[in-house]
This record gives C-alpha cells, sequence and structure tokens, in this order.
C-alpha cells in the first residue's frame, strides 16, 4: 500500500513537472536575447509580436506608459467640459499625428531574419479597430507605421484579411477583432482567446508560441491559451520601455501641447512644444510635425 502510494505520489509530480515545463516567462530589455530565442523556433512554430510598446512607442512623454495616464485624464476634462464626442474628436487628431519611434533599431533586421529562416511570425496587438472621431481606421494607421518602420507581417499566412470575433465580450460591445495583413487586431478582447480563433481559421496548429509583449498580463492570457492545448510556450516580457520611464516629465511642454490642441486642433511634437515654452514663438515656427494619413 506504501508503496503504491509512492509510485502515485511521484508520477502526479512527474506530470506536474511535465506540464509545467510547457510554459516559460523571461523579462529582458535585450533585443539580441529575443533573436536568440526566436532563432530556436522552426516553420513549425509560431512567434507573435506586440505592436505599441514592444515595436514602436509614441515619442511624445505624455504618451509614454508612465506619463499616458495623464493625457487620459486631460481627455476626462475635455470629455466634461465640450462632451464626449468632442473628446474623441480631439483624440483622434493626436492617434494620427504624433510620430512613432522603433523601441528597438534592430527589431526589424530581427523579424526580418527569422521570417527570412521559414518561421511563421505575426503580430498580436490589443489594439481597437475602426473609427475613433475623425480617424476611419485605426487598423489602417498602425499597419502604415508599422510599414514606414520597416516592419512587415503579411509573409506567413496566405490571408490578407479575416473577421475573428464581433460578439460583445462579458457583455460589452467592442469592435470586431480582426486579422488583416499579418497583425491580429484583437480590439481589448484577451488574446489568448483571439489567438485560438485565429489559429482556428487558418487551420495552424503550433507546436511551440512565443509571445513578446512589454504587458505581463498579456502574456499569461497567450500562456493560458497555450496550457490549454498543451502547447509549449514561451513569453518574453519585455521591457525596454520602461528604461527611461523615470525621464523628468515636463509639465510646461505637455500643457502647451493639450493647450494647442484645443485651440487650433493640432497635435504638435515635444521639440515643437519646448520650442513654445523656452521662446514663445509661434507652432509655425517651431514646427517639426508629422502626420500619417489614414484615408
Amino acid at each position: 500500500m506504501l508503496k503504491y502510494f509512492i509510485n502515485s505520489f511521484v508520477s502526479s509530480m512527474l506530470l506536474f513537472q511535465t506540464n509545467y515545463a510547457f510554459a516559460k516567462i523571461m523579462e529582458t530589455s535585450d533585443v539580441y536575447l529575443i533573436r536568440e530565442e526566436m532563432l530556436k523556433f522552426t516553420p513549425d512554430d509560431l512567434i507573435t509580436f506586440d505592436v505599441k510598446g514592444v515595436i514602436y512607442t509614441p515619442e511624445d512623454h505624455i504618451l509614454s506608459p508612465k506619463h499616458v495616464p495623464k493625457f487620459k485624464q486631460k481627455l476626462r476634462e475635455i470629455a466634461d467640459e465640450r462632451g464626449h464626442d468632442e473628446a474623441h474628436r480631439l483624440e483622434s487628431i493626436v492617434l494620427s499625428s504624433y510620430e512613432p519611434v522603433l523601441v528597438d533599431v534592430a527589431l526589424p533586421g530581427i523579424i526580418t531574419e527569422a521570417k527570412n529562416n521559414g518561421i511563421k511570425i505575426i503580430a498580436l496587438t490589443s489594439g481597437k479597430t475602426g473609427a475613433v472621431g475623425g480617424l476611419k481606421s485605426r487598423e489602417n494607421l498602425r499597419l502604415k507605421r508599422l510599414k514606414k518602420l520597416g516592419v512587415d507581417f503579411s509573409s506567413s499566412f496566405s490571408q490578407s484579411e479575416i473577421l475573428l470575433d464581433a460578439s460583445p465580450y462579458n457583455g460589452v460591445e467592442l469592435p470586431p477583432s480582426i486579422y488583416k495583413n499579418g497583425v491580429i487586431f484583437a480590439s481589448r478582447r484577451p488574446k489568448g482567446h483571439i489567438i485560438e480563433i485565429f489559429l482556428q481559421k487558418v487551420d495552424f496548429q503550433p507546436k511551440k508560441i512565443m509571445h513578446i509583449d512589454n504587458r505581463l498580463n498579456k502574456i499569461l492570457q497567450v500562456e493560458s491559451f497555450c496550457k490549454k492545448h498543451n502547447i509549449e510556450f514561451l513569453g518574453i516580457h519585455f521591457t525596454k520601455i520602461y528604461v527611461d520611464a523615470d525621464r523628468e516629465f515636463n509639465e510646461k511642454v505637455a500643457e502647451r501641447k493639450i493647450q494647442i490642441l484645443k485651440s487650433e486642433e493640432k497635435w504638435v511634437s515635444d521639440k515643437t512644444a519646448y520650442c513654445m515654452v523656452n521662446s514663445e514663438l509661434a507652432p509655425s515656427i517651431c514646427s517639426d510635425e508629422f502626420t500619417v494619413d489614414d484615408k
């Protein structure tokens, strides 16, 4: 009886260790460590990248992960003062006008190298689809930004566009989740739920999945899907976006940007606003603005 108990206990422990070994999460700010792990993958596997915060980030300090709550608070104040429609319209000006910069300049080359090795690699973003304010297509804007920065995920699967989920989630109406030109737009639905639907639609069951994200809770969503289907999982918590998060926040620059947004319906760069704060010159003199056409 004791022997049976010991054997059962050992078997249970081995099963637990085996299942646990399917999932691993690493934290790093080094893209070359990510590259090293990516090149271990094969065409039977899948690599997914988050976009904002991993591939690119807004150059504006107030839109950085640490300070974006300040921007959202400003939008709430505008909504209280002028109404929600006006707040959404001004928000759409910011979304379509901010300048994106690569989180790491080596990323486009690393992604291309993996694709050239036949590895299936796509983007998996929580970003919403559809219109907001005067912006007609949030997904097209994000795709154009990726293209401008030299990043293209469209070659791994033959389908160019797939509707993934248009139903409410937990009773909340959300824009449709779609796959378009190599990018899955989850539209705030859990990433694990949406990647499951996508893989069913394209009839692909990877042996291993790697997901790179700057938010740990999103990594855990994909890990949950992988555990459910016994898919080996590697999550990379990519923290480079937070390296300069403690850089001093310039309240005067941020306030000037919001003032111009409200009075002139423009979103100017930090450089332009800094020039104006320190010289009292007009935006047209200080301007170095960047705009992406979403039409």
